[in-house]
């Protein structure tokens, strides 16, 4: 049996790079007495913590660093500490030659608290909602930042970790990663035209379900650099959503996830686009009441112990296809797919 939905399959590595907000800005640093540098931001700032009493971590508004402290009072050793490694890092001496800077601003909770509290965020949501579950911490907010994907999700998972410790101001819930953009294109003379966007929404071109080839695709999206992290480069599909309406099921041969884009890209044997779906689409979070309000022809064509598909025929070579939460009944993931034979 064909795997339900490859967005299920989608890392954490993956969503952050596409949508390139997973964290505030941040820079490495080291020094030879105090060696904080990491390929992991968040070790970087565990080792700043253990040298910096009362530290919760910093953002950077181009060449100030912004410190955050729980008290003022440990400021100049602060900065004793943190205006030489600023100074003197790669970010500080290839975009800041008119000089570095470092301010200080009072926050409630130090870094370890947060951290904590982010693990133990991670550890308890991870796997007990469907769908995407991203956890990390807001340094500007000081608090902990959890998104999923519905709202019943945000309260049911704010009561659970507030019900284990975790103080609610601490906590910012969100839920999707909706882009505010319309479900995944628009109809055109009977086509499906998506538009293409990348790092939120920067419009670089246009997909046409049915007709776009991989090579085009490949041209339209910028290419990743070296140290992008996650599988960029086309490759077979571990699974794919089926078709069960329209003319045919096609069967994809190979997935492509463009860098910078929140897009997942399915092309058949003739390299031609098949598939698509949307990380963060405007169907996200609606309700199946909502959705059967605008597709009244939407029939459930799978059901499973936590979730169920739903799909309909929106033209005549298009159909769409939902997951929808069981017990919710609010939707997941969306794809479209193309039902028509494809040729050369």
């Amino acid at each position: 049996m064909r795997q339900l939905s490859s967005i299920l399959l989608l890392t954490l590595i993956l969503i952050c790079t596409a949508i390139q907000s997973c964290t505030q800005p941040q820079i490495t640093m080291s020094s030879p007495d105090m060696p904080c540098r990491f390929d992991d931001w968040l070790q970087q700032n565990d080792c700043l913590a253990g040298k910096i009493p009362g530290f919760a971590g910093y953002t950077l508004e181009d060449c100030m660093m912004v410190v955050y402290l729980t008290s003022l009072e440990e400021e100049e050793s602060a900065r004793a500490i943190l205006e030489p490694l600023f100074r003197e890092s790669q970010y500080g001496r290839e975009y800041c030659r008119a000089g570095t800077r470092v301010g200080v601003r009072k926050v409630r909770y130090t870094w370890a608290q947060l951290r904590e509290w982010q693990k133990r965020a991670f550890n308890t949501l991870t796997g007990l909602f469907k769908g995407l579950t991203v956890t990390g911490i807001n340094e500007e907010k000081n608090a902990v930042f959890v998104i999923v994907q519905t709202e019943s999700y945000a309260t049911r998972g704010r009561e659970i970790l507030t019900g284990q410790g975790i103080l609610n101001d601490a906590l910012i819930f969100s839920t999707g990663m909706r882009s505010g953009r319309p479900p995944m294109g628009l109809f055109r003379d009977g086509e499906l035209v998506i538009p293409a966007f990348i790092s939120g929404n920067v419009q670089i071109g246009e997909l046409v379900l049915g007709k776009t080839t991989l090579k085009e695709a490949e041209k339209m999206f910028p290419k990743a650099p070296p140290e992008a992290l996650g599988e960029v480069r086309p490759r077979k599909p571990a699974g794919y959503p089926e078709a069960k309406v329209g003319e045919v099921s096609p069967e994809p041969q190979l997935v492509f996830n463009p860098w910078g884009s929140t897009y997942t890209l399915f092309f058949d044997k003739n390299q031609i686009l098949v598939l698509v779906e949307e990380l963060g689409s405007a169907f996200e979070g609606q309700t199946l009441a909502e959705v059967q309000a605008e597709y009244p022809g939407l029939r459930r064509t799978a059901s499973f112990d936590d979730v169920y598909e739903m799909q309909t025929e929106v033209t005549p070579c298009v159909a769409l296809m939902l997951i929808f939460d069981a017990e919710f009944h609010e939707a997941l993931q969306a794809a479209y797919v193309y039902t028509c034979k494809t040729e050369r």
